[in-house]
């Protein structure tokens, strides 16, 4: 039976269910940040590249904001893990693995959507181990030809001069109502 309290969403730290804010999953003692993942929010990249340094494969090209990025490469088709590998210079490392994609919506725990997210703090065998595979993603989606935003957005067709024209006279015309309306 489903209660109105029951999160759908399962956060699981060093071995134990916690309730973790997305402040408290990307813990600001962290300044590095690699992933992998199928999909993101831009909304969450740039908040958390206010405080660490990113890098990442993402494997759909549903989001291109970060298409032109070099810290950022796409690997359409060929990636669909979600692992997230924090650390910094004083040697602290947090592996975060499951479904959930770098998303506000996926790692929010009151969002209900159904995300399972596992969380190991300081292992350095287990971070090695995801790391490894991390770098071998990159270096697959360093081959793999990067998407550029003007192959995704179709220019308009170029306008003929009578339509430039006629454009012109359609704002100018607006224009003089506007300005008729403010007297």
């Amino acid at each position: 039976k489903l209660t109105t309290n029951l999160t759908t969403t399962r956060i699981t730290v060093n071995g134990k269910l916690k309730h973790y804010s997305i402040d408290q999953i990307f813990d600001k003692k962290y300044t590095k940040l690699e992933f992998t993942t199928y999909s993101f929010s831009a909304k969450l990249i740039n908040k958390l590249n206010e405080y660490m340094s990113l890098q990442g494969v993402i494997g759909s090209y549903t989001n291109l904001s970060l298409a032109n990025n070099p810290n950022f490469l796409y690997a359409l088709g060929r990636v669909h893990t979600k692992v997230m590998l924090l650390s910094n210079e004083q040697g602290d490392l947090r592996v975060i693995t499951g479904s959930a994609n770098l998303s506000i919506q996926a790692l929010d725990e009151n969002a209900s959507q159904g995300e399972n997210i596992v969380i190991v703090d300081n292992n350095q065998k287990l971070f090695n181990q995801w790391h490894d595979y991390f770098e071998q993603l990159w270096n697959l989606a360093k081959e793999t030809k990067q998407p550029t935003l003007g192959k995704y957005i179709k220019p308009k067709k170029a306008l003929t001069p009578k339509q430039l024209q006629n454009s012109i006279a359609e704002l100018d015309s607006k224009i003089d109502t506007l300005k008729e309306r403010e007297c």
